[in-house]
Order: structure tokens, then C-alpha cells, then sequence
């Protein structure tokens, strides 16, 4: 590691320590707008997992205790890789020391910013906001949304490294479906502000930065702490999508 990934005070990811929380409740509601609506997407395997990015960025939330609108810009899934039947890797951010299976973040940018690419440049602290989940495989689990974008509409579409695709509009797997909003609004997450806080619903909110270079500190993470379940069926797809040397 080199530069602000090497010398950084504020780096992400962490180990989310519940016993080092204190309670707070102040935190309001998050407001969510346009994740219902159909969209279409560009597609992309990354090497360690597959980025997802609207052709329209109308997805906004506000609320959450942040003072401004944030747009949606991409989301993205990280997960680990499997060699021998023996699995290295998995979510970026751990809880209590337990790495989950997969990660998924949805990236947002400050609204008042032209791009996610402009809020990046910036460089100010609280320019990008990302609201994590983590996915946790269940052997019972019934074929979810996330279950049905990974093995039906994306399937075998990237699986090989900087492989895209682009995806027709539809609704069924748009943020709406792929997370409950409703429990988005008043689920338990953590948020890191220098001190773990046990925040309002059990809110825990943490800032930080880019997970991957330049590791940029500007970012206010929000990572819920219930999981999505996945299948194993779909897990044994995602870590297809990873078998690939040509990602290094």
C-alpha cells in the first residue's frame, strides 16, 4: 500500500465491534426516492466481485442524520474466492470479528455534486455516503431478489474479468427490491464517527474512506447490521464469477 492507503487515520474496512457501542437517539428516518423505479444497468465483473451502474442517476435518499440529498451512483458486490474447497475472502467489513460470505455497497454521491466523480475530487469528508450489507449464505433461504439478479439476469453474462453487459429496464431488481426499504428506514446499522455509536434503532454509523485505491477518506459509512440471505446455489455463482486469473 502506498499514499493515503498506507498513511491514512480514517481507512476502511473495519471490524465492527458491537460491544463498543454506547446508545444515541437522534437519528431521523431515511427517506428514499426513485428506488422503486425501473431502471437499466451496465454490468461489469471488477475481479473481486461485479459493479452495477444506472444508465439514469435519479436515486436519491435523504435523511439518516445527513444534512443534504445524496444520488445513488453505483453499487457494487465484493465476495471472496474459494481454492480447494477452502474459502479466503468475503465481505470487506467484519462484525465482531466474523467475516460474512459477500458485501454489498451502494454508492452515493452529494446531490449538490455534478458526478460521483466530481464529489470525489473534492475531497471533503462527508462527499460520498455508502450504505452497506452484508450477505450471509442459509441453507433454507427461498430464492430472494439478490438471488435472482445474480443467477438469472446476470448468470454466466460477466463472468470472466472486465467482462459488461448492460441490462434491459425493469423493476424487479431495482435497490427497491434488492433491500426492504421499509427496514432500510428503521433497521439497526452502524456509523463510525471516531467512536462506535450504538445510534438511534440500534443506528451505528461510521466514517472512513474508499475501500480500494486511492482509499480516499471522504466517505460516511452506514453498514446494517441485518443480513440478506442468500442461497448456496447463488453463492456457487458468485464465486464462478471470481475463478478467473485474469483479474490480477
Amino acid at each position: 500500500a502506498s499514499g493515503v492507503c498506507a498513511t491514512g487515520q480514517g481507512q476502511s474496512p473495519i471490524d465492527i465491534d458491537d460491544s463498543a457501542t454506547t446508545v444515541s437517539t437522534k437519528y431521523d428516518q431515511f427517506t428514499l426516492k426513485n428506488w422503486e423505479n425501473p431502471h437499466k444497468w451496465t454490468v461489469k465483473n471488477t475481479g473481486h466481485g461485479v459493479k452495477l451502474v444506472p444508465a439514469v442517476e435519479d436515486m436519491t435518499f435523504t435523511g439518516g442524520d445527513f444534512s443534504e440529498e445524496y444520488t445513488l451512483a453505483q453499487f457494487h458486490f465484493h465476495w471472496g474466492s474459494e481454492d480447494n474447497h477452502v474459502m479466503t475472502g468475503g465481505s470487506e467489513h467484519t462484525f465482531n470479528g466474523i467475516q460474512f460470505f459477500s458485501e454489498v455497497h451502494f454508492v452515493h454521491y452529494k446531490s449538490s455534486h455534478a458526478d460521483l466523480g466530481a464529489a470525489v475530487a473534492s475531497g471533503n469528508q462527508d462527499d460520498l455516503a455508502v450504505l452497506g450489507f452484508w450477505l450471509e449464505i442459509d441453507l433454507n433461504a427461498d430464492e430472494g431478489p439478490i438471488d435472482y439478479l445474480i443467477t438469472d439476469i446476470i448468470d454466466d453474462k460477466v463472468k470472466r474479468y472486465n467482462d459488461t453487459t448492460e441490462t434491459k429496464e425493469t423493476v424487479f431488481w431495482s435497490p427497491n427490491h434488492l433491500v426492504d426499504v421499509e427496514n432500510v428506514k428503521t433497521a439497526p446499522f452502524y456509523r463510525y464517527d471516531g467512536n462506535f455509536d450504538k445510534k438511534f434503532w440500534e443506528n451505528r454509523i461510521f466514517l472512513g474512506g474508499l475501500t480500494t485505491p486511492t482509499c480516499n477518506e471522504i466517505v460516511t459509512w452506514t453498514v446494517f447490521e441485518e443480513t440478506i440471505k442468500i442461497t448456496p446455489d447463488t453463492a456457487a455463482k458468485m464465486l464462478s464469477f471470481a475463478d478467473d486469473d485474469t483479474r490480477k
